[in-house]
């Protein structure tokens, strides 16, 4: 591991620590290694297992009620509730806030 590795020390912190003068070009690199290192958002696993963003930016969730009990339910009941649904508008954005996706 050497001394410029993302590790402990960057390479404005080397030449600062050795006594160096450090240009523009160093400032540069420093800021840049700080941005690299800033907490990135996490994903809400839960919600990415439930809904899918299509190629055109919609989002795409399985109806409710279609995973047992089918017997009881009329046939065209049962087709509405195998097919998957498009969200709404309002509910699209919040769903894609909580995925960190772009919104448009």
């Amino acid at each position: 591991m050497g001394v410029f590795s993302r590790g402990k020390w960057s390479a404005a912190k080397y030449f600062l620590s050795v006594g160096l003068q450090i240009g523009y070009f160093e400032r540069i690199l420093y800021l840049f290694e700080e941005v690299l290192r800033m907490p990135k958002q996490k994903t809400h696993k839960g919600l990415s297992k439930r809904v899918k963003i299509t190629a055109s930016g919609k989002v795409r969730y399985r109806r409710a009620g279609g995973g047992h009990l089918m017997s009881g339910k009329n046939a065209k009941r049962r087709r509405r509730v195998t097919s998957s649904a498009i969200m709404t508008t309002a509910a699209a954005r919040r769903v894609k806030n909580e995925l960190h996706k772009y919104i448009p």
